[in-house]
């Protein structure tokens, strides 16, 4: 074997053992759903019923952001989780213009954000995973209403 070969196989070794594994993956994206199944059955219990689903990861201090068009009179609730690697996400609602309604920033992993618009339109949700031990973290939110 040549140098070079030899040099090309270990930092495909090296990357192989880097890189989460398509199942290790899928472990802590089964945490994350079944998290989101948990807080269906706590919310359906309260007479709210589930609108959507995201799923995703990121890397500490990343954010990112969805709009949802929510209609007046409705109650909203914004109920976030994330895998065992993530000790705080953030939840922050925001009208059109970026203004903050509502948010909850507290230091965990389990936020929810309750919000009753009073006129409908468009709304976004931003999420931001604000501490995450081992990147990605993986997380989700739902959205219920009633």
């Amino acid at each position: 074997m040549t140098r070079t070969f030899r040099r090309l196989l270990t930092l495909l070794g090296v990357a192989l053992l880097a890189a989460p594994s398509a199942a290790s993956a899928q472990s802590y994206a089964n945490t994350v759903w079944d998290q989101l199944k948990r807080g269906y059955e706590s919310n359906q219990g309260q007479g709210f019923t589930s609108r959507n689903y995201i799923m995703g990861r990121m890397n500490g201090d990343a954010s990112d952001t969805w709009s949802f068009a929510l209609t007046a009179g409705m109650t909203y609730k914004f109920w976030g989780v994330c895998d065992a690697d993530c000790s705080d996400l953030d939840i922050a609602l925001l009208d059109e213009n970026d203004n903050e309604l509502e948010s909850d920033v507290l230091t965990d992993d389990n936020p929810i954000v309750e919000y009753r618009p009073k006129k409908s339109g468009t709304y976004k949700v931003k999420v931001t995973m604000a501490a995450c031990s081992t990147n990605p973290c993986f997380w989700g939110f739902a959205i219920f209403q009633k």
